[in-house]
């Protein structure tokens, strides 16, 4: 039986920046033990509408079980293409995972029977014993990480061991990858983050825990890129990248020791972040860094456990410039945001624009395991003020927009992530942002925070 993996990417300029790591690596190691695999990418091109129908056909004509993997953003664009998929295909076995399932895995398995398995947790071992289970050399209640549905039932497996060793992950050979498709090539050197930052979901769906690959097989996997298949330049998908400094530092002076000249990009962290780090990470061929700091306000900033001031931030931003490409991240719509928090916002994300940093400015999205979107689930709001998720990345065919809206009604909790919070100034608020958008697209002169309050 040929297990068809699916991945599914949406983004704002239909442009495929890299291969999808883990569903390629999910691939290699069944082919590795003799299963027989494809792989399709649906990727929906900027300016044109997003089609189910398009979705389930890919699904359809591919022979064999699916394997889909999505971002949260592709989940109600699946759970529509597979309800045409079993109205066509009744037979076909899907099977689901992805980031879009972490932390709702149980609740998807019950609310769309469509799905036949949703997996969670880590797959390099799971998949595997999901390939024993569709050629009958296992039953599904012994394949680790799981919800299936069994005589109308959901039923849960518990999840297997955070994997350690992660030197015995293969990385990709790329023999079969039309890498010309691509903008970038990802590789991956950890997982997990220990932090405890509220808004965010990575450390929860890791439990807290950061497990990483020798230097060795890092720069191992690095000389294949460079010599034999010709890349020049990568970025490391570390959720933190930087969390062990002792451990960059040694990869550093390795990868200079050993002459390789591939430029890299990575994530950081402002509390980890000192020059003498990033200047060796310069030399190292790192070009660009990229830092979550997610407020202007310091109320706010203490609010979601980010550990540290805007300040310090500010300062550790400038230094890193000194080196190397700085991006940076603001977030907006916090449940318990007051105006002046919102001002700080604006005020630091036009300074840092000035500086010539990239600064990006979304609305937070209540993602499925954040603890705020817990704490605050009551102030969950439907899309009066869409975030980012709706804004950017969803134009649907007509005949698609109200199944899309009733479907992500019709639980909170699985669509989180398209929802806002309800705080007290977010209508207000979103006339701000909005106007403030329009005044940095003019050719007026910019507005300052309190000026924006005037106009609105």
């Amino acid at each position: 039986m040929n297990i068809a993996f699916h991945h599914i990417l949406i983004n704002q300029n239909g442009i495929a920046h890299s291969p999808p790591l883990g569903v390629l690596t999910l691939k290699k190691i069944l082919e590795d033990k003799g299963y027989t695999c494809s792989f399709n990418q649906f990727l929906h091109v900027k300016g044109q509408y997003l089609d189910p129908k398009l979705l389930a056909q890919q699904i359809i004509d591919t022979p064999g079980a699916a394997a889909i993997s999505t971002m949260i953003n592709g989940l109600p664009l699946l759970i529509m293409a597979l309800r045409l998929v079993k109205q066509q295909a009744p037979n076909k076995t899907v099977i689901v995972g992805g980031p879009g399932f972490t932390g709702v895995a149980e609740e998807a398995a019950n609310k769309f029977a469509d799905i036949d398995v949703v997996c969670f947790g880590e797959g390099e071992k799971q998949v595997v014993e999901i390939a024993e289970w569709l050629h009958k050399k296992r039953q599904i209640q012994d394949v680790s990480g799981i919800c299936y549905r069994i005589e109308g039932k959901v039923k849960k497996t518990p999840q297997a061991e955070r994997i350690v060793a992660l030197d015995e992950i293969p990385y990709l050979s790329l023999n079969n990858i039309d890498l010309a498709a691509y903008t970038g090539y990802p590789v991956m050197s950890s997982r997990g983050c220990p932090y405890k930052c509220s808004f965010c979901d990575v450390a929860p769906s890791w439990g807290r825990r950061n497990t990483r690959r020798s230097v060795d097989h890092v720069l191992d996997e690095l000389d294949y890129l460079y010599y034999k298949v010709g890349l020049r330049d990568i970025a490391f998908v570390d959720d933190l990248f930087i969390i062990n400094r002792k451990w960059v530092e040694e990869f550093c002076e390795k990868k200079l020791a050993r002459g390789n000249k591939m430029t890299w990009r990575a994530n950081g962290h402002i509390n980890l972040s000192n020059e003498k780090l990033i200047a060796l990470m310069a030399d190292a061929g790192c070009k660009s860094m990229f830092y979550g700091v997610e407020s202007g306000s310091n109320y706010v900033l203490k609010k979601i456990v980010k550990q540290f001031t805007i300040e310090k931030a500010t300062s550790i931003l400038q230094m890193t410039q000194q080196y190397m490409k700085t991006n940076l991240n603001l977030i907006w719509g916090y449940p318990f945001e007051k105006t002046e928090d919102l001002e700080a916002t604006l005020k630091y994300h036009r300074f840092f624009q000035q500086k010539g940093l990239n600064c990006s400015l979304v609305m937070l999205a209540p993602l499925q395991s954040a603890p705020i979107t817990e704490e605050f689930q009551e102030l969950i709001l439907n899309f009066k003020y869409p975030n980012i998720f709706i804004q950017d990345y969803y134009e649907l065919k007509a005949e698609f927009s109200q199944q899309f809206e009733s479907l992500l009604q019709s639980d909170s909790k699985v669509f989180s992530a398209f929802y806002s919070f309800a705080s007290p100034n977010l209508a207000s608020h979103a006339k701000v942002v909005d106007h403030y958008r329009h005044s940095l697209q003019s050719s007026n002169a910019y507005l300052t925070p309190r000026e924006l309050w005037q106009e609105v």
